[in-house]
C-alpha cells in the first residue's frame, strides 16, 4: 500500500524533529524544510501528499507557501501549525484551503487525527461505485446510520463533493465546501446523535481529547446510538449549493453559541466544526431545535 508522504516546514529544528519522529513511528514517509523557500523547491521536485507548515518563517512565510504551492499542485493538502493562533489567521488559513489549523504547543492527539483525516482524503479521492451499497438515496437525499457514516465519512464527503470539480467549480471553492461538509457531518455524529460534550483548556487539552475519542468509540458499540440516523440533503442550482444535515439528537442552544463564537479563540475550542463552517460558507442556519444545519455556498465557476 502506498504510504502518505509528508513535508514538515518549520524554522524550529526541535519541532521538525518531534513531528518527524512521530511520522516515522507511524509508518509515514517524511521530509523537512527550514523555511518556505526551501519547502517550495522540495515541493516542485518532490511528490508529497501533505505539508505541515508554520506561519512565521524567514525567506517565505507559511501562507505565501500555501498560496504558491496550491497554485502549482491544487491537490496538495496543507495543515498549519502556529503559536500565533488568532481568529483572523485561522480563518485566513481555512479560506485558503488548509485542512486544519493546529496551535502550538502541538497536541499529538490532534495531529494524529489530522494526519488520519488527510490520509483518508488522499487515498479515497476516487470514490468507488460500490459505496452506494450502504447509502439509501432518495432523490437528492441520503439517510445513513451513525456508525456507517463514521466508518465511511471521508468516502461519503468525497462522493458528495467530487462531482463539483467536474462541473467546473474552482478548486479552492470545492475544498472549502468539502471541509464544511466534513465538519457538519462530524458534528452530527459526535455532538448530535452520540451527544458527546467537550470543554477544553490549555491545561487539559490532551486528556480531554483522549477521553472524548474513547467515549465516542464506546458509544458507537451501543445500538441505541450506532443505529440513529443522519440525513443529508444536497441541493444544487446554477447560483448556489446547499447542504442540509439533520441528526436525531436533542439539539442545542445555537443562539447563545453563535453569539459567543466570534469571541472564541479557534484552537481553544474543541467544538470548532461550527466555527470553521461559519467562516467558510456564505450562509449558515439552524432549525429551531438545533439538530439540523443548513449551509449555503454561492457558486463560482472557472472562467
Amino acid at each position: 500500500m502506498e504510504k502518505l508522504r509528508v513535508l514538515i516546514v518549520d524554522d524550529e529544528p526541535p519541532i521538525c524533529s518531534m513531528v518527524q519522529r512521530f511520522l516515522v513511528m507511524n509508518n509515514y514517509e517524511s521530509d523537512f524544510a527550514n523555511n518556505g523557500k526551501e519547502a517550495m523547491a522540495k515541493i516542485q521536485s518532490g511528490d508529497y501528499h501533505i505539508v505541515l507548515t508554520d506561519i512565521k518563517m524567514p525567506e517565505m512565510d507559511g501562507l505565501t507557501l500555501m498560496k504558491v504551492a496550491k497554485g502549482l499542485k491544487p491537490d496538495l493538502i496543507f495543515v498549519v501549525m502556529s503559536g500565533y493562533g488568532t481568529l483572523e489567521s485561522a480563518i485566513e488559513c481555512m479560506k485558503m484551503g488548509a485542512l486544519n489549523f493546529i496551535k502550538k504547543p502541538i497536541s499529538i492527539v490532534e495531529l494524529i487525527a489530522t494526519i488520519k483525516k488527510a490520509e483518508d482524503i488522499v487515498f479515497n479521492r476516487n470514490v468507488p461505485i460500490k459505496m452506494k451499497s450502504f447509502l439509501k438515496t432518495i432523490d437528492k437525499e441520503i439517510e445513513i446510520t451513525t456508525k456507517a457514516l463514521n466508518e465511511n465519512l471521508e468516502m461519503i464527503v468525497n462522493y458528495l463533493t467530487g462531482e463539483l470539480k467536474e462541473l467546473g467549480y474552482k478548486k479552492l471553492s470545492v475544498d472549502n465546501i468539502t471541509m464544511a461538509l466534513y465538519e457538519a457531518l462530524s458534528n452530527a455524529i459526535e455532538h448530535g446523535n452520540l451527544r458527546l460534550k467537550k470543554e477544553i483548556s490549555r491545561e487539559n487539552k490532551v486528556d480531554v481529547l483522549e477521553m472524548f475519542l474513547k467515549e465516542k468509540m464506546d458509544k458507537l458499540k451501543i445500538d441505541e446510538f450506532a443505529k440513529m440516523k443522519i440525513g443529508i440533503r444536497y441541493i444544487y442550482n446554477p447560483s448556489k449549493i446547499e447542504f442540509i444535515v439533520s441528526d436525531e439528537g436533542p439539539g442545542f442552544n445555537y443562539q447563545d453559541f453563535l453569539k459567543q463564537l466570534d469571541q472564541n479563540i479557534y484552537s481553544e475550542s474543541l467544538n470548532k466544526g461550527i466555527f470553521l463552517i461559519k467562516h467558510v460558507v456564505d450562509e449558515m442556519k439552524f432549525n429551531e431545535k438545533g439538530n439540523q444545519l443548513h449551509m449555503i455556498i454561492y457558486t463560482e465557476k472557472e472562467d
